[in-house]
């Protein structure tokens, strides 16, 4: 990987290749979730090769049984590739996983509850396998494929602005994109969770200014007020 990297800058740097050509550029066949995949996205491991997985079709209670018991699961999921920007909301009870390589800012209304049904083969610090929680799972999994909720918005991901990703009785989430200054307001009704996910800039609130940058968390309490935030900033916004 390091020696095609290599090459593929050197190219870059005689204006031969461009970090922004798509594998559709150069294979016209790729398929279509493929095809719009930069150079970029390849030499930084981000062009979405990476899957998650869920059930690929519904199955019964014996079968899902069956398939723990005998460490068959994963020839039952879908592998789903994922790519920088994409959003999912997954409600409680759904199997998936999330693969090795994959960052992602999760979500969720806290429950303190997981259940382990597959642990592809690791053992515990006493070099036994870890416990599964078979028949918690069981009891509470849905057995069919993964389908994004009614309340589940996520259109417009690119948008300038603030566009609504999700809706649920438990909380709201908006992908925010700011460019240059961007107004709002912590009400009475809820705390504001803003997480930087993208470029860098400030937040001005109650009198003071914090710098942000990419992975930065910022949590205002309901009644806050007004805040201000300046730069160019991917940020994903979450109320209650």
């Amino acid at each position: 990987v390091i020696g095609t990297s290599m090459v593929a800058l050197r190219a870059i740097a005689r204006g031969e290749l461009a970090l922004t050509d798509r594998v559709g550029d150069f294979f016209p066949d790729a398929p279509g979730d493929k095809a719009d995949i930069t150079l970029e996205m390849l030499m930084t491991h981000t062009g979405g090769f990476v899957p998650a997985f869920w059930l690929e079709e519904e199955i019964s209670e014996a079968e899902f049984r069956k398939a723990i018991a005998e460490n068959t699961l994963t020839d039952l999921v879908q592998c789903v590739p994922v790519r920088p920007g994409d959003f999912f909301f997954i409600e409680s009870g759904t199997l998936h996983a999330i693969c090795k390589g994959i960052l992602l800012a999760e979500v969720q209304e806290s429950s303190n509850t997981t259940y382990r049904i597959y642990d592809y083969g690791r053992t515990g610090a006493d070099g036994k396998p870890r416990e599964l929680h078979v028949d918690d799972a069981v009891a509470v999994t849905r057995r069919a494929p993964f389908v994004q909720p009614s309340f589940c918005k996520g259109e417009g991901l690119y948008k300038e602005g603030k566009t609504l990703l999700a809706d649920c009785p438990l909380f709201r989430v908006w992908h925010v994109q700011t460019a240059g200054d961007y107004r709002d307001e912590a009400g009475e009704d809820s705390f504001v969770s803003l997480l930087v996910m993208e470029g860098g800039g400030s937040l001005t609130c109650c009198g003071e200014t914090l710098a942000l940058q990419k992975g930065a968390s910022v949590f205002l309490p309901a009644g806050t007020g007004a805040y201000r935030l300046t730069g160019a900033m991917t940020l994903l916004e979450t109320r209650i």
